[in-house]
């Protein structure tokens, strides 16, 4: 008798080759807390910019930790004058950017302190 295994091919389910970038989920619609390929969100980024924008906390989010230092120093250093930049930054950011635009400005850069 000849046995052979029949073909139980694994289905492919929409996934990228090993090492590659994933795409934005559901990127026709940019909702803003979509997860991009290293699970930073752009909405997530706003929010912190808007509420905690003064202690640089959407940079260390973003994982630009140079940046969030430069932002606690110039709030200190303007005596809080430097946190309506954060404040406006979340709101052009939510509005005005794409999630791939965000992504490649403030997460994938090499920029240290990249701001609008």
């Amino acid at each position: 008798m000849d046995y052979q295994q029949q073909n139980y091919g694994q289905p492919n389910y929409g996934q990228q080759p090993y090492g590659q970038p994933q795409p934005y989920a559901d990127s026709a619609f940019n909702n803003p807390f979509n997860c991009g390929p290293t699970g930073k969100s752009r909405g997530i980024f706003c929010l912190l910019a808007l509420v905690l924008g003064s202690i640089g906390l959407h940079y260390f989010y973003a994982g630009k930790a140079a940046g969030g230092i430069i932002t606690i120093l110039l709030t200190l250093i303007t005596c809080g004058a430097w946190a309506i930049i954060p404040l406006l930054q979340g709101i052009i950011i939510l509005w005005n950017q794409s999630n791939e635009e965000f992504y490649y400005k403030f997460v994938a850069s090499n920029s240290t302190f990249p701001l609008f």
